[in-house]
């Protein structure tokens, strides 16, 4: 009769095992990055990397597909995605030249939570998340008008520390994005703030391009065929910057010595570009965005909505420099973003309700 009730016994174990390993992996959740770039775009690389490692921390599935740059296939990427047999559980997705309620609307349409990271939408015409669309979950994007105005604070300061004076003035010229993008706008708008506030300084033009070196070269040249005589050279992205300073030197400029160059984004490159004096510095703290997203997500799906704190975060963001360039590259110049714990951040695992602290800082903490 033992031996009767031990193989039941074990039956009874077995199916409870196979059943919690199926629930389990039908359970799992799929996580899709929509990047608005190309491939090797090295912003969007950076998030996709983060995201993923987040993704793998929570043991989801992890999808990413690239818009090359083009508004039509980013919204052909998520209308694909989103209305196949196998939707994903929750997409993730900037705006794009004005699209973002476009890209809403399909995901909307087709059930799908969206969180919206990096470029945030519209909200005089989309609402906010959870009114218009149901699906639009939430939104994270950098703070990017305190980018705008920190970066110009930090360049004003180093070119007047180095008296790099013409006519009595600090002359500076911006290089930004598309007109008609949201961090382009917001970056700007904290670049006039910072210029507004300091005497003796000259914003001599706002030159806007699509995002790339190529169109950074190419009107920075025009600019200094008219007129070399420029002291800081602002620009909305890492990626500029650094094509900036390499221009400016075809024109006997020396950053840091007689120029002030600057980005945005904490991307390798741009830390490597402060480590080496090809730029003043770097702003940033949102490329971590897919990883917070990530956490948000882990949190409302699981009983803790990011609701009850907002639906609209921003991250903070900070300077890299000179004084602080090291530090930063010895933690992340190396893309190592698996050692981060993203289960750390959240709500669910930590059982706590207090605010999310997104901050590179809290991170940073965890690679020493």
């Amino acid at each position: 009769m033992k031996t009767r009730i031990d193989h039941l016994t074990f039956i009874v174990t077995l199916f409870f095992i196979f059943s919690f390993a199926g629930a389990a992996e039908a359970q799992q959740k799929t996580i899709v990055l929509f990047s608005p770039g190309v491939e090797d775009n090295t912003f969007w690389k950076n998030i996709e990397t983060i995201t993923e490692a987040a993704s793998n921390d929570f043991q989801y599935n992890f999808e990413v597909y690239y818009g090359d740059d083009n508004p039509d296939k980013v919204a052909e990427n998520i209308r694909r995605v989103t209305s196949r047999t196998n939707k994903p559980d929750a997409v993730l997705f900037p705006d794009m030249s004005g699209n973002g309620e476009e890209f809403l609307k399909i995901s909307d349409e087709n059930g799908v939570p969206a969180l919206v990271i990096n470029m945030g939408v519209n909200t005089s015409e989309a609402g906010f998340p959870r009114q218009k669309y149901k699906n639009w979950i939430g939104q994270i994007i950098p703070d990017d008008i305190d980018a705008g105005y920190l970066l110009a604070k930090k360049l004003i300061f180093e070119a007047k520390e180095n008296q790099a004076y013409q006519n009595g003035k600090i002359r500076i010229l911006a290089i930004t994005g598309r007109e008609q993008d949201i961090p382009s706008i917001e970056r700007v708008a904290g670049l006039k703030k910072a210029v507004d506030e300091e005497a003796n300084v000259d914003l001599l033009d706002i030159l806007y391009t699509n995002w790339t070196s190529e169109e950074t070269e190419e009107v920075l040249h025009a600019k200094m065929k008219a007129d070399d005589r420029i002291a800081v050279v602002w620009t909305a992205s890492d990626q500029m910057g650094i094509a900036a300073s390499e221009v400016l030197a075809e024109y006997g400029k020396k950053v840091n010595q007689n120029v002030f160059v600057g980005g945005i984004d904490w991307t390798t490159e741009g830390l490597k570009a402060v480590q080496d004096s090809r730029m003043t510095a770097s702003v940033g703290g949102h490329l971590i965005e897919g990883g917070w997203a990530t956490v948000m997500l882990f949190d409302y799906f699981n009983g803790k909505d990011f609701k009850n704190e907002s639906t609209m975060l921003k991250t903070p963001m900070s300077v890299v420099d000179e004084n602080n360039v090291d530090l930063f590259l010895s933690k992340i110049g190396n893309g190592n973003w698996g050692r981060i714990n993203f289960t750390l951040y959240s709500k669910v695992h930590q059982n706590w309700d207090k605010d999310y602290r997104f901050t590179i800082e809290t991170m940073l903490i965890q690679l020493r």
